[in-house]
């Protein structure tokens, strides 16, 4: 960066931070009219468009407006009273939300209680559920009439996680992929080529049995299955199915996940033939160079990045008739309570805007190796958050539904990868699965739109 651009940029900050004080400290009233344009920009020694720039995020943040040909002036919707922001304690978002929080015009403070809440940071299952008791505003038309956060820009699952029907229920914030992490030396060792968006089951297979040449498959094997069904739900997507179908019946003994089912029980063969059930373990193992991939969820590999900052690559999860799915997101809801929808609004635009989520990703995000991702390929590639979710995450499908159904799911899928079963037992033993499951999920009365995890 040049010394010329640097001091632009440092007096277009010092503008906007010296509006900001002036409006939060009651020098300037809402409907006061501020400087023009020009001087401002006398005042500053700055060109129009870095004006105009600051301007737009003043604007887009609640402090500013611009009336057509009459000029700019303090908005009148600038809030005295603190906006509230619930965030759970656990959320991986608490640690990107709260400064944001604290920066927000006219006040804002984190609230303990969800139902006191203006805005709220949740899953997709938390927000259907509070949609379910009236408790959040729909959003589809703020949505659509925003630029900013035109649906477009974004992944669909990523949407769809907080649709109902016609309704938009939230704001997509966090989303995590599955990817395939890979140790390169093991790669390069084997001559096999590292994985690419274009790999597909087959490809997978093939490389897995050539690495076990390379690899101490004593130990770990080439690829760490785990002893969760839940762990393998990912290929189903991958091939076109799910657990549950939109009506919530059970697709275990479906073509499609039959067949999904009896590749992973090949790919589990080839690997080494072991099932684990200590993460950390596979963790070490993979960092060790012990075994040649790991596949995971990106946020809860934050060692890879933390010891062994890209001694290992990444790349989407390899798929039969689709890419790799999402596994795990949050995102911002309005409440029907709030006392100032457009204020809110006005906050979660702040916290989905592109140089907000490249903030995120690169310096606040605590899992170390999502950011670490997110960091390289913005280094390669340029662009923003959005682009790294359709470079990872491309044709997403939603996936994870009815979670509280996963712990009969795993009970009743033990076994799946046993060598000593036949496909015909196999079979079967989806059936039953099938029949299980589904009469679990048809007992709790529930309904779709209020379990999409």
């Amino acid at each position: 960066m040049g010394a010329e651009t640097f001091r632009r940029r440092r007096a277009a900050e010092a503008f906007e931070a010296d509006l900001r004080a002036e409006i939060e400290a009651g020098g300037l009233a809402p409907g006061d009219l501020i400087l023009s344009i020009s001087e401002i920009c006398s005042r500053y020694q700055l060109k129009s468009g870095a004006v105009q720039k600051a301007v737009r995020r003043l604007e887009q943040a609640g402090y500013v407006e611009a009336r057509q040909g009459s000029g700019m002036f303090v908005s009148d919707k600038f809030r005295k009273a603190p906006l509230r922001v619930y965030v759970g304690a656990s959320s991986p978002m608490r640690g990107f939300l709260e400064p944001q929080v604290l920066a927000y015009p006219g006040g804002a403070r984190l609230v303990e209680q969800s139902g006191e809440a203006d805005i709220v940071c949740g899953t997709g299952i938390g927000v259907h559920a509070r949609a379910a008791r009236g408790e959040v505003m729909a959003v589809e038309s703020r949505v659509r009439t925003d630029p900013p956060l035109a649906e477009a820009d974004w992944l669909p699952g990523a949407w769809e996680r907080y649709q109902s029907g016609e309704r938009t229920l939230a704001v997509p914030l966090y989303v995590s992929p599955v990817v395939l992490f890979y140790n390169r030396a093991l790669f390069a060792s084997a001559g096999v080529r590292p994985p690419t968006s274009r790999w597909k089951w087959a490809d997978l297979l093939d490389a897995v049995e050539r690495l076990r040449r390379v690899c101490d498959t004593d130990e770990a094997g080439v690829l760490p299955f785990m002893d969760q069904f839940t762990y393998y739900v990912p290929f189903l997507a991958q091939n076109g199915t799910g657990v549950f179908s939109e009506a919530g019946e059970c697709l275990l003994a479906g073509e499609r996940a039959v067949e999904t089912i009896d590749y992973l029980r090949r790919l589990h063969k080839a690997s080494g033939g072991r099932v684990r059930t200590d993460r950390t373990g596979c963790m070490d193992d993979f960092l060790a160079g012990r075994s040649a991939m790991l596949i995971w969820s990106a946020h809860t590999v934050a060692r890879l990045t933390e010891r062994q900052p890209f001694r290992w690559g990444w790349a989407p999860l390899p798929g039969q008739r689709r890419r790799a799915t999402l596994f795990f997101s949050e995102g911002l809801s309005l409440s029907t309570a709030c006392a100032d929808p457009d204020a809110a609004w006005a906050f979660i635009k702040q916290c989905v805007a592109d140089p907000a989520q490249r903030y995120f990703v690169e310096r606040t995000f605590p899992f170390g190796a999502r950011r670490a991702c997110a960091t390289e390929f913005i280094r390669r590639h340029g662009g923003s958050y959005r682009m790294l979710l359709r470079e990872i995450g491309n044709a997403t499908t939603e996936h994870y539904r009815f979670p509280q159904a996963f712990g009969v799911l795993n009970r009743e899928t033990d076994g799946f990868l046993d060598s000593s079963k036949s496909n015909r037992a196999i079979r079967e033993q989806c059936a039953l699965a099938s029949r299980v499951i589904g009469g679990f999920v048809g007992a709790q009365g529930v309904q779709l739109e209020q379990l999409i995890a």
